[in-house]
Parts: structure tokens; C-alpha cells; sequence
């Protein structure tokens, strides 16, 4: 049940005909106001102490020093006395000055035997707290055992004081009343979470009527071993045992592992691994291989004939009918065999090899023709 809801409860509560109980009947009583009853007004002070709690947070420090301090803010009403961490706080007037806050206890309970009791202490168990379940705080729990105080629903299972010893749960030492201190057994509200875990993940544990049971699971049981890099875990000859999981590339130049469940593969720093090589078969890239990768970088000022008769290769000759005489393809990018005279008297051809001279008195013009 959320705080807002219990404080709607308790808002109910204060519409209908007043509902009491005497106390001390139970350690903590609930009778913040020490009017030497549990009612409304008690839940109405538990809801103003919860409000200042949240407000100071944990304090470091004292957050007031005086009684003046409270009157001027939050205002009247509030006086200066310690809170949970003994630390001084504004706290409601309703919270008597001898019912304490948690941890700050004036009157020490806890070197009592269990059949002690007197006007302060039941046992080990202090009766002027209004920490009602001793966890340090002001919250749902303790809205919850309050009203179960003021309407007398205690003892027996599932109430504020599980085993009816007038000891209020999580502040009972021995909540089931089985004369054994919780945190050594598996009592029903034991705050020790798992107090009947033997670590072994191939055993079903269970608390029975105060005693820890660990029962062997079958063999071939499902488990789960701890280790989120193994599949399939199953209890084997009392062992809970997993196939590891596999992580292989079969990249010479990866550091191969499993982390949290997941293959990772690291590059290994200056390996290069590129099986098969990198040459694209472009005579204008510049292959190399990178890590496990190819790279191709274009090769600036380089063009090719593309597979066309006509084009201008890089090397300034051009790829037409006169490269075949040589056999070659027509975009073969080598100058030294390729030769275009054709219609040319004299001058050079594109590949500077000279074509003719002509005779005197002529002269070579434009074009290779001797005028």
C-alpha cells in the first residue's frame, strides 16, 4: 500500500466514531501523544512526524537549536529535539518528548532478558518509539502497524505481531516466538533475506516450521550456475554445470571472449588479416588491407579508357585501332606501343614519337601536313 493511501486511511479514520486502545500493549505502544491511548489522533501526529523526517533528509548537522527556530519555521506547533540520526530537527509538539525517534533513544532496552519489562522497555524492545517497525525511517509500515494497534488486529500470522508476544514485528528479536533470535533461523519475517541459502544452486531451500530444508534437486535439473557466459545449466553429480558459450571469428587478428553473456571481439592492434587480399582490379585504387578490412583509395590524377575504343589512357596515348596492331587491347595504358601517324606527314604523335619530316622548303603545319 503506497504512503499516500494510508494517509487517505487515515483521513477515513478521523470521520468515524473514535477508536482506542489501552496501553502499553504492545512495544512500540503507538501512543505518540502519550495520552495513554491509541487513536486518530495518534495517526494524524505520525503523519505530521513523517513530513518533517522527509523534510530534513539525513541531516549532518543539527537543523535547529533552539525552540524559537521551530515557532518562527515550520511554525507553531514545532519544537527542537533530536531525530533519527541524533541529529536536532523541528518535530510536531504531539510527539511527546519522552517517545523517541529511532536510533536516538535516551533509555537503552537492549541489554534486557526477554521476560524484562518496566515503563520504558518490553524485553529488548523499547515502548516509547514511534519508529513502530524499527527500520529507521517513517513509512508505510509504520502507518499500517499503527492502525492495527488502534483497532486490536495483533497476533497471528500476517499481523503487525506475528507470533502475539506484544512485541511488534521487525522490532521482535524472535518474531515466530520459537526462542531462537531470527537472523540464526528461518523465521517467517526474518530480516535476513535467504536465511535458508545454502550457496548450493542444486539444492530447493525452504524454511519448515522454523528449520532450513536444502533437498538435492534431480539430476538434469535446471540451475543456474552464476556465470552468464555458460549455456543449458544443469545439476550434474551435485554440481550445477554449463556449457561454456563460443566465441570464435576465426580471425587470427581478434582477441575472441565472452563478457556478461556476449561474444566480444577485440582487434589486436598493427594485425592485419584480410584473407583472399584486397585487389579490387582497378588499376586506379591503391588497395591495402586494414585490421580485417579492405581499404581502396582513389588514386588522384588516374583515368582509365573504361572499356571504350576512343578514350585518352592516363599515360596521354589513345586507346583506338592503332593499339591492335600490336595485339594489344585497346586500353592497354602503355605509350610505348601505341602509335597514331595515321594521316600525318610529319610532327609527333600523342605518345612524342615523331611521325616524318618534311622536305625542304616545307614546312610542317597543324595537323602533320608538310605545306
Amino acid at each position: 500500500m503506497s504512503l499516500s493511501r494510508l494517509k487517505r486511511c487515515a483521513i477515513i479514520l478521523f470521520l468515524v466514531p473514535a477508536l482506542s486502545a489501552p496501553v502499553p500493549y504492545t512495544a512500540p505502544s503507538g501512543d505518540l501523544d502519550k495520552d495513554g491511548l491509541v487513536n486518530v489522533a495518534d495517526i494524524q501526529c505520525q503523519v505530521l512526524v513523517h513530513a518533517r523526517v522527509t523534510a530534513a533528509g539525513t541531516p549532518g548537522e543539527d537543523l535547529c537549536a533552539t525552540d524559537a527556530q521551530c515557532l518562527a519555521d515550520p511554525g507553531p506547533g514545532y519544537y527542537c529535539r533530536a531525530g533519527f540520526s541524533g541529529y536536532k530537527i523541528c518535530l510536531p509538539t504531539c510527539l511527546d518528548e519522552s517517545v523517541m525517534l529511532g536510533e536516538a533513544l535516551p533509555v537503552d532496552c537492549a541489554g534486557n532478558g526477554d521476560d524484562f519489562e518496566d515503563a520504558d522497555c518490553l524485553g529488548k524492545v523499547q515502548k516509547h518509539n514511534a519508529d513502530l517497525n524499527c527500520d529507521g525511517e517513517i513509512g508505510n509500515e509504520d502507518f499500517a502497524f499503527l492502525i492495527a494497534v488502534m483497532v486490536g488486529k495483533l497476533g497471528g500470522a500476517g499481523s503487525a505481531d506475528h507470533d502475539g508476544d506484544a512485541r511488534l514485528n521487525f522490532c521482535d528479536n524472535d518474531s515466530d516466538g520459537d526462542s531462537a533470535d531470527d537472523p540464526a533461523d528461518c523465521a517467517p519475517l526474518n530480516a535476513l533475506v535467504g536465511a535458508c541459502d545454502d550457496g548450493d544452486a542444486c539444492t530447493d531451500d525452504s524454511c519448515v516450521d522454523g528449520e532450513c530444508l536444502n533437498v538435492s534437486l534431480e539430476v538434469g535439473a535446471g540451475c543456474d550456475d552464476g556465470d552468464p557466459c555458460t549455456l543449458g545449466d544443469t545439476c550434474e553429480g551435485g554440481f550445477c554445470l554449463g556449457t561454456p558459450l563460443v566465441c570464435e571469428d576465426s580471425n587470427p587478428c581478434t582477441n575472441d571472449s565472452c563478457q556478461g553473456g556476449q561474444c566480444v571481439f577485440a582487434q589486436i592492434e598493427g594485425c592485419n588479416n584480410c584473407p583472399g587480399g584486397c585487389d579490387d582490379g582497378d588499376p586506379c585504387t591503391s588497395d591495402s588491407c586494414q585490421g580485417s578490412s579492405c581499404s581502396h583509395s582513389a588514386i588522384w590524377g588516374c583515368t582509365t579508357c573504361a572499356g571504350a575504343c576512343g578514350g585518352q589512357s592516363k599515360y596521354g596515348c589513345w586507346c583506338d585501332e592503332a593499339c591492335f596492331e600490336f595485339g594489344l587491347d585497346c586500353c592497354m595504358d602503355v605509350c610505348e606501343h601505341c602509335e597514331y601517324c595515321a594521316g600525318k606527314e610529319c610532327g609527333i604523335d600523342l605518345c612524342g614519337n615523331w611521325c616524318g619530316w618534311c622536305p625542304w622548303p616545307k614546312e610542317c603545319w597543324a595537323g602533320g601536313m608538310c605545306i
